[in-house]
């Protein structure tokens, strides 16, 4: 299981470390003497170390066993870490959720448009001829204006995942209401939290999304808030169904993996915008970092089964800067550009986002760049530009073919080729160092 995988490489790397080392030292009920031997003798049963190596072997054999008290923090960190295993173990065998999907990767689609736009409210209106993109989002107020658009661009809807605001976004909101489908009443006095993990709410939303889609002819929806953790969004209050994050993520990922499969059996183009953050790695995934996109990767494998395609909201652009290769909360350009495959591998188009006003092309164009560097040959996506104002541009909107190889490295600069459909080359750019980039 891939979930008990993590959690072998986790145990080496933390068994590996000079703070295990000390801890087990200290935690192991040896003797003086025996704490000099190398290596150190077996941990007594009844240490914090001989109760970690016991639950460590049942997490690793498949056992549910409750986890042991631990007096020292280290020694928290290890039972959490493991605790955490146990979650997705029980999540890999649910049926809600298949841990292995075995995508079947499309025909070549030969010259493409891989990127778009994504206009909420008043935006829609400023953003130009849509005709040119080759993906177009919109909220339920313009979705006949959208579906007006030629048949060349998928024709997505916003819908929610977790909020159930004043207007439709997958369930009337009435109906969540009366069947009391919520958990609580937000902050803002109008928005109610939705109970992702209850059934019947879940196939209202099929029910009700596909017959919205299909009367005003749409392709598809992305759904916004898949989050993994309600810490940062909704304070610190959790609801009493769901007190921490895994019972949350668990149930947002059968939410979205039950509706989706259902939605995509009828023919939509089903994507989220995942969003793995958890405050102060409160909860996080066992060897994963919000940081640095690897509990990112972890939420998209989760997720893949319900889904088209994965969104990545701001994927290159954090904390008001394009991302670079600095080790920092705020860059790590290759771990994050590494979600590219990470989707692709597991049958997902991968739609990055970047929310900037028209004008900012250069930030437009090292996103584009970053998504086209992995983009396969077979599937589809590209980078959705969230903002006010007519941003496009033939600098980053630029129909490809297929590539004419991988991506290669010269100094800091990777750079890869594709045929544009006409006889000639697409020459795609950049230099996550100096954090400049180009399609030319």
């Amino acid at each position: 299981m891939a979930a008990l995988d993590d959690f072998k490489r986790f145990i080496e790397d933390a068994e590996g470390g000079d703070q295990y080392q000390a801890w087990l030292r200290d935690n192991s009920g040896l003797t003086a003497q025996q704490k000099k031997q190398k290596p150190l003798p077996p941990p007594t049963p009844t240490s914090e170390a001989g109760k970690w190596y016991a639950f460590r072997d049942a997490v690793l054999a498949g056992s549910t066993e409750t986890p042991p008290a631990m007096a020292t923090y280290h020694g928290r960190e290890l039972v959490d870490a493991a605790v955490e295993t146990q979650h997705f173990v029980a999540l890999e065998k649910s049926s809600a959720v298949d841990p292995t999907p075995t995508p079947t990767p499309p025909a070549s689609t030969g010259v493409q448009k891989p990127y778009g736009v994504l206009r909420l409210g008043t935006s829609y209106s400023t953003a130009g001829d849509l005709s040119r993109y080759g993906i177009v989002c919109c909220g339920v107020s313009d979705v006949d204006k959208e579906a007006a658009l030629p048949a060349s661009v998928k024709k997505l809807v916003y819908m929610d995942a977790t909020d159930i605001p004043t207007w439709f976004t997958g369930v009337n909101r009435q109906d969540v209401i009366n069947n009391k489908w919520y958990l609580e009443l937000e902050g803002d006095g109008s928005t109610y939290l939705a109970d992702v993990g209850n059934t019947a709410y879940q196939q209202a939303f099929v029910d009700q999304c596909s017959a919205f889609l299909t009367a005003h002819k749409l392709d598809g929806y992305y759904l916004d808030d898949v989050i993994t953790s309600l810490d940062g969004y909704y304070g610190s209050a959790w609801p009493s169904k769901y007190p921490d994050p895994q019972s949350w993520y668990t149930a947002m990922a059968a939410f979205v993996n039950n509706t989706g499969k259902q939605m995509k059996a009828k023919g939509f183009y089903v994507g989220a915008n995942a969003v793995a953050y958890f405050s102060g790695n409160r909860g996080v995934f066992p060897g994963t970092n919000s940081d640095d996109g690897s509990a990112e990767a972890v939420w998209i494998k989760m997720l893949a089964p319900g889904l088209s395609f994965v969104m990545v909201e701001d994927w290159m652009r954090k904390n008001g800067h394009m991302r670079s290769t600095i080790v920092s909360w705020d860059n790590q350009w290759d771990k994050w550009q590494s979600l590219v495959r990470v989707a692709q591998d597991v049958g997902l188009d991968f739609v990055p986002t970047i929310n900037v006003d028209a004008g900012h092309n250069s930030d437009i164009v090292y996103t584009q760049a970053s998504f086209l560097l992995d983009k396969d040959d077979n599937r589809g996506g590209g980078t959705l530009v969230f903002g006010a104002g007519d941003s496009y541009s033939t600098t980053w909107a630029k129909p490809v073919g297929n590539a004419l190889g991988p991506k290669a490295k010269s100094g800091n600069v990777w750079t890869r080729k594709f045929d544009d459909g006409n006889g000639g080359v697409v020459t795609v750019t950049v230099d996550p160092v100096t954090v400049t980039a180009s399609i030319v």
